[in-house]
């Protein structure tokens, strides 16, 4: 049985209102995803938003390590990096800290 986000939302609210717990409600028409329907906020939701935050934290790793790696000596020098740790720091791969 598949059902968007506000089909389940308007069950909870007739279903039992504050009375039945999201869980009973799950457990009652054998939905799989638990849906608050107070935040109307997913599992699915939460993951997808967890997804796109690495993604973009890997992207932003990856650009700084370019960045660096393009910087001449003098700007090297102005924030305390040797070209070796600033080579060292741009080989890195994009999922390592």
């Amino acid at each position: 049985m598949l059902m968007c986000q506000s089909d389940v939302a308007a069950l909870a609210r007739s279903a039992g209102g504050a009375g039945e717990s999201v869980l009973a409600i799950d457990r009652r028409f054998g939905l799989r995803e638990t849906v608050s329907p107070r935040t109307n906020t997913s599992r699915w939701a939460r993951l997808l938003r967890s997804l796109t935050w690495t993604v973009r934290l890997w992207q932003d790793r990856s650009e700084t390590r370019h960045a660096l790696s393009e910087l001449d000596g003098r700007l090297l020098n102005d924030i305390g990096k040797s070209r070796a740790e600033a080579q060292r720091e741009s080989v890195k791969p994009f999922w390592k800290p």
